[in-house]
């Protein structure tokens, strides 16, 4: 878009599940107006908006403030299974509504995630798992499975480390938290008024 004449004027917002500050630090290189961390929520999505839409925009561009910071490394046990705040973000930003439906689609696709992760750790491709891991880590994190979000994170930095036997092995844990991961995501449904 950058490089195009038609197009370059256009602000790039970066929104990426990507945790190192080297992805944002490529993608403001590249011209990007902004790189926000997923989640992001509503007012921080406003305020870059606002501040692009407004030519505020500064020349180094804007890395949000809850981006990753170099050599942040936290224990897996401190992450919570399920993050309740993130369901809040949902509900006030797109309706209690659409919180169900988010919260139901992860559950349909959830399971097709898992099994695209094990079936890629098994032919030992670390591309086609880092991929599964990612995709699976973005869906987990939207519906607040910080814990199953952070351990696809782990097989994903393995799979770019070229680690492949670390890869295989943590994505063969990946059951457990899965299943941890669903029952506290239902545990959470069943405690809403009408099931909603």
């Amino acid at each position: 878009l950058k490089g195009d004449d038609r197009y370059k004027a256009i602000p790039v917002v970066i929104v990426s599940g990507a945790e190192d500050t080297h992805t944002a630090t490529d993608c403001l290189a590249a011209g990007a107006a902004a790189f926000l961390p997923k989640p992001v929520d509503k007012a921080t999505v406003r305020a870059v908006l606002s501040t692009e839409l407004g030519n505020e925009t500064s020349a180094a561009g804007t890395v949000a403030a809850d981006a990753p910071s170099v050599g942040a490394k936290t224990d897996l046990a401190d992450v919570p299974v399920f993050d309740a705040a993130t369901i809040s973000r949902l509900n006030s930003d797109f309706g209690g509504n659409k919180a169900a439906e988010f919260t139901s689609r992860f559950q349909e696709l959830a399971r097709g995630h898992k099994e695209a992760v094990a079936g890629a750790a098994d032919a030992g491709d670390l591309d086609a798992l880092r991929l599964a891991a990612h995709d699976l880590k973005g869906n987990a994190r939207t519906v607040g499975l910080a814990r199953l979000g952070m351990f696809c994170r782990e097989i994903e930095k393995s799979c770019d480390a070229g680690r492949a036997d670390d890869a295989r092995q943590s994505a063969s844990g990946l059951v457990r938290h899965f299943d941890e991961a669903l029952a506290a995501l239902a545990g959470h449904a069943a405690k809403l008024p009408n099931n909603e």
